[in-house]
C-alpha cells in the first residue's frame, strides 16, 4: 500500500508539474458591440494619368508587378531618390474621393472623408473605416440598418501595371488598434458586384507563461500591465504575430540592402528606384523558410478574430443599368460592370 501510495503521489505531482488547464467557453449576449476596422484597397496601386512618363518609373512599376518575369526591364543611367519615389507612389494612388463615392453608417449617409482615414500599407495606399483606437464605433443592430455600406468606383480605365493581375478591391477586417497587411490577408471583391459581408466576432484569452499555449510554446501576455511591445516599425499598433513576422523579414532585407522600400515603416533610408529594383526586391524574393523560422514571434495570449461570411450579386439588373444610361447617369452599362462595387458590411 505504501508503494502504491508513493507511485500515485509521484504521478499526480508529475501531472501537476505540467500545469494542466481546463478550457472554459463563455457565450455573452450584448446589445452593443464594437465594430471592426475595415480597410479597403484598390487592387491597382498607380493611377495611370498620374504616372510620369519616365523610364525609371516604368521599370520600377514593372519590377513591383506580377509581370516582372514577362516584361523586360530596361537598363538606364537615370535614377530617382527614395523620398521622391515615395512622393510619387502616394500621389499616384487612387484618392479617397475617387475610390469611395458614397458612404452610409447605421442607415445615415455620411461624408466618406470624415469616416475613412488614409493608411499606408506594404500593398500601397488604402483607406480605413473605424481605424481610431481611441474612438471605436459600435453597433446595436445586425443587418443593413446597423452596418457600413459604401459604393465604390475602382476606375478601371485608369489601371496600369500593378502588383496583381486582378481588378477590384481588397477588404480587410481587423481591430482598430492593429496594423493590416493586404498582400497577405483580406477578401477579394470584383467590379460589377453588390457584395455583402456578415461578420462574426470572437475572442480568446490564453493562460500566460509559464503555461503552455501552443504545444510546447508559450504565448505573449500583451494584456499584462508591464508589457512593452517588442515591435519597432509598428510600435504605434498593437502587437500581432503577423506584424512581428513582417517587421523581422523587413529587418533582414534592410540589413542586406541598407535601405527600406518606400512604403515600409521605420527610420531607415528609403531605397532609390534603382536600389528598389536591383537590391530590395531581389532580397525579398530570396527570403527562405529558414528566415521565417528564425523570426521569434510568439502568438499573443489575447486575440480577437473576425470571421466573414461573403455573398454577392450583380451590382444592378440590366433594366436598372439601361435606365441609368437613359437618364445620363452613366455613360454605358459596360462602365457600371467594370468599375462599380457596392460593399455592405454587417
Amino acid at each position: 500500500m505504501a508503494v502504491a501510495l508513493g507511485v500515485m503521489v509521484f504521478q499526480q505531482l508529475s501531472r501537476l508539474a505540467t500545469r494542466p488547464t481546463i478550457t472554459e467557453l463563455q457565450a455573452k449576449f450584448s446589445d452593443n458591440l464594437n465594430f471592426p476596422a475595415i480597410t479597403i484597397c484598390n487592387l491597382n496601386q498607380f493611377y495611370k494619368d498620374r504616372v510620369p512618363n519616365k523610364t525609371i518609373i516604368r521599370d520600377l512599376i514593372i519590377a513591383l508587378s506580377e509581370l516582372d518575369d514577362i516584361i523586360a526591364i530596361r537598363t538606364m543611367d537615370d535614377d530617382m531618390a527614395g523620398d521622391d519615389v515615395r512622393e510619387f507612389a502616394i500621389d499616384a494612388a487612387h484618392r479617397l474621393d475617387e475610390l469611395i463615392r458614397t458612404c452610409y453608417w447605421r442607415s445615415q449617409e455620411v461624408n466618406c472623408s470624415s469616416v475613412f482615414n488614409t493608411t499606408i500599407t506594404a500593398f500601397g495606399v488604402c483607406y480605413t473605416f473605424n481605424g481610431d483606437k481611441f474612438n471605436v464605433r459600435s453597433c446595436r443592430n445586425a443587418g443593413p440598418t446597423g452596418a457600413l455600406r459604401v459604393i465604390l468606383n475602382i476606375e478601371q480605365e485608369q489601371y496600369s501595371l500593378s502588383k496583381t493581375f486582378q481588378a477590384g478591391i481588397k477588404v480587410l477586417l481587423h481591430e482598430p488598434s492593429e496594423m493590416t497587411f493586404p498582400g497577405i490577408d483580406g477578401l477579394w471583391v470584383g467590379p460589377g458586384l453588390s457584395a455583402s459581408i456578415a461578420i462574426r466576432r470572437s475572442s480568446k484569452t490564453l493562460l500566460p507563461p509559464p503555461y503552455k499555449a501552443f504545444g510546447n510554446s508559450v504565448c505573449l501576455d500583451t494584456m499584462s500591465p508591464s508589457f512593452k511591445t517588442p515591435l519597432v516599425r509598428f510600435h504605434d499598433y498593437n502587437y500581432t504575430k503577423l506584424a512581428c513576422i513582417q517587421e523581422c523579414l523587413t529587418d533582414i532585407i534592410v540589413e542586406s540592402c541598407g535601405c527600406r522600400i518606400f512604403f515600409d515603416p521605420g527610420n531607415d533610408t528609403i531605397c532609390s528606384a534603382e536600389e528598389t529594383i536591383h537590391c530590395y526586391l531581389k532580397a525579398k524574393a530570396n527570403l527562405t523558410m529558414t528566415d521565417f523560422e528564425n523570426c521569434r514571434c510568439p502568438e499573443p495570449c489575447h486575440q480577437v478574430l473576425y470571421t466573414p461570411t461573403f455573398s454577392h450579386a450583380d451590382f444592378a439588373s440590366d433594366f436598372l443599368a439601361y435606365s441609368l444610361v437613359k437618364e445620363n447617369f452613366l455613360n454605358s452599362t459596360d462602365y457600371l460592370r467594370k468599375t462599380a462595387i457596392s460593399d455592405e458590411t454587417l
